[in-house]
């Protein structure tokens, strides 16, 4: 695969910054680089494909940590880790019509606003199979927030916090009305067999495992104790050839 680090861009995407042009990036690793806009890794304003992506430790001095996406997204296989915006959307912005995300973890991303992990400006955000843990924002859902518009399915939410909110919305760590199934999170939200409480994780201390994230060891993998086992639902949009 293909590595950046390191990157720097007193504008946007600090790694890669890529105007109406559609861009599809798999196998790939982008850590360490910063933007002193939006997009700490990578800004783009066109479609934007990922597959088996990992990004970590930038940072946005303005929205997205790591990405701002402004064109129809899709990403698959993902990991957003220790991200950092100053803004909005520790990990990810959206700004764009449509979003799908499957199979992703997004830990230990911050915002100094809204979204520890996530900010969907406007985006229709379908969100399937992933784990949001250890997220944090300052004023408002740590980890999503914006606006409410699509769907979360056999996805889990576990200690994502928000350091300075004194109601109950902005407590929330996802922002209240998206449609939710099967699915836990910390405390209660709105939605079909919704689990609360703990999801009971092999080893929260050390979540990437000895394989980074790539093992059945990684400690945000389930327990056998876990009462989320068994308890998701199959998603027609995940090709056989992604469960092999």
């Amino acid at each position: 695969g293909l590595r950046f680090e390191n990157g720097f861009n007193d504008g946007n995407g600090g790694a890669i910054s890529s105007d109406n042009q559609k861009l599809l990036l798999k196998n790939i690793v982008i850590k360490k680089s910063k933007s002193n806009k939006d997009g700490g890794a990578l800004f783009a304003t066109d479609t934007l494909n990922f597959e088996n992506v990992c990004l970590s430790n930038n940072m946005a001095n303005g929205n997205g940590g790591a990405v701002v996406a402004n064109g129809k997204t899709n990403m698959l296989n993902i990991l957003f880790l220790s991200n950092n915006s100053a803004m909005n959307g520790g990990a990810v912005d959206l700004s764009n019509d449509a979003t799908y995300i499957g199979n992703a973890i997004f830990y230990d991303n911050y915002a100094g606003l809204v979204g520890g992990a996530l900010f969907n400006e406007s985006s229709a955000l379908n969100i399937w199979n992933a784990t949001f843990f250890a997220n944090n924002a300052t004023t408002a859902n740590g980890a999503m927030g914006g606006i409410a518009n699509g769907t979360i399915g056999n996805s889990i939410f576990w200690k994502n916090t928000v350091s300075g909110c004194n109601s109950e919305e902005c407590f929330l760590e996802v922002v209240s009305g998206y449609s939710a199934m099967n699915s836990s999170f910390t405390k209660s939200y709105n939605g079909t067999n919704i689990y609360v409480g703990d999801p009971k994780f092999i080893d929260e201390s050390n979540p990437a495992g000895d394989n980074m994230y790539m093992s059945y060891s990684a400690g945000v993998n389930l327990s056998e104790e876990s009462p989320l086992l068994k308890s998701g639902e199959k998603n027609d949009n995940v090709t056989k050839k992604h469960l092999s």
